[in-house]
């Protein structure tokens, strides 16, 4: 952590939260799955890094054509 003098030195400190990620996240994705990590930094200095997982199951998403045909199909009938 920074000492009170260091954060005086520094004239405008500035915080970020940087989210790192190997790849684009798609479904599905289960419950407890690393997703990312982010980095909390002040300046150039790291001072956390915090792993990001899934908090719940997220399904592969159907194709939307399936539910047009659905949709078509419950008119026709």
């Amino acid at each position: 952590m920074f000492s009170s003098d260091e954060l005086k030195k520094q004239k405008t400190p500035k915080v970020e939260m940087i989210i790192e990620r190997k790849e684009l996240i798609k479904a599905p994705v289960t419950t407890n799955e690393p997703l990312a990590r982010i980095n909390i930094k002040l300046g150039d200095r790291v001072l956390k890094t915090v792993p990001l997982y899934a908090v719940a199951d997220v399904a592969e998403k159907k194709s939307k054509l399936s539910d047009i045909y659905k949709t078509f199909k419950q008119i026709i009938e």
